[in-house]
């Protein structure tokens, strides 16, 4: 991972492996179904000075960008 690194995080949640990643990558799209953990990573990203993540209202079974856009993704299990 370095700074040219793309970063997918599906099922962001409250953005703890976002903001993780982002202290380490490039850039890091969040994303997640809901709303409010949506709004909450923008904000969260904002309090800690972290201007490469891109928070986004999306599903995890119709990806809103195209194929191999990102060098690693991190989806929660099941």
């Amino acid at each position: 991972l370095d700074s040219n690194t793309e970063f997918l995080d599906v099922g962001c949640g409250w953005g703890a492996i976002a903001v993780s990643f982002a202290r380490k990558v490039g850039h890091v799209a969040a994303i997640d179904n809901t709303f409010e953990r949506v709004k909450f990573v923008n904000i969260r990203a904002n309090e800690y000075g972290l201007n490469n993540i891109t928070p986004a209202l999306a599903s995890a079974i119709s990806l809103p960008y195209p194929d191999n856009s990102f060098d690693h993704t991190s989806q929660p299990p099941g």
